[in-house]
């Protein structure tokens, strides 16, 4: 008895184990400006101000904390959000950070996959606008059949348009992913392949210019989505997007 125990205890470790680290995914869409914005993952936990454990979804900037990232949940415990559930950061009236440039994301319900966009000034329509996301627990069994719609929100210069709405549909049969989301200056179509790895890809335009898009499903049974659109000379159509099935 005590040795069957003892498996057992062995076993359901294990399992707690591989739940904590659950895959990240993440990406960027612009990484051509000089002041270097990352987004990735928490490589060792954090005691300090902005807490956060190994795995955690995290962004960074070269210019503070010595380029480390910071984990998206340590970020938000001291940060407020708006009448959208966004989170905003930064800007030229930040006297603490003065060097981090404009902030603004947002936060999955029931999940940590946080998505946003960036610019070195309070100006999104820069060259240094850059949209991103950054999730834990990418799906590892994709559906195969059926299909599925996803309310969608956006981040295209949020502090002078609002959030983008929208929907996905994905079609799990033929490994399809299309749709869009607009607000009043901008329509984004997405037109993408679902890849057996849990990410997606594909084209994407606006204002009749063509770019690319990329991201991934979390959660089980592909519940949750998040991605990037990037453009090329025209970073300023970058945008990031988030939702989770209907």
């Amino acid at each position: 008895m005590k040795k069957l125990n003892i498996i057992t205890l062995l076993t359901l470790s294990i399992g707690y184990i591989g739940f904590s680290h659950a895959a990240t995914g993440f990406n960027q869409s612009n990484t051509a400006h000089g002041n270097s914005l990352s987004v990735g993952k928490m490589e060792q936990a954090s005691n300090g101000f902005h807490k956060a454990e190994i795995g955690d979804p995290a962004i960074g900037l070269s210019e503070l904390h010595g380029g480390n990232k910071i984990g998206f949940p340590g970020l938000i415990m001291y940060s407020d959000k708006d009448d959208n559930n966004v989170y905003q950061l930064g800007g030229t009236s930040d006297s603490h950070h003065p060097n981090m440039g404009s902030f603004a994301f947002a936060k999955l319900d029931d999940i940590d996959v946080f998505f946003g966009e960036w610019a070195q000034t309070s100006d999104m329509s820069s060259s240094s606008h850059t949209t991103y996301y950054a999730g834990k627990d990418i799906t590892a069994n994709m559906p195969t059949a059926g299909t599925a719609t996803y309310t969608i929100k956006g981040f295209n210069d949020y502090s002078n348009y609002g959030l983008m709405t929208g929907e996905l549909t994905a079609d799990f049969v033929q490994n399809s992913l299309k749709g869009s989301l607009s607000h009043s200056a901008l329509t984004m179509n997405i037109d993408a392949n679902i890849n057996g790895n849990g990410s997606f890809s594909g084209k994407a335009s606006a204002n009749s210019i063509e770019g690319t898009t990329k991201g991934h499903f979390f959660g089980a049974d592909a519940k949750h989505i998040a991605g990037i659109t990037q453009f090329n000379g025209n970073h300023e159509l970058d945008t990031a997007f988030g939702g989770t099935k209907q």
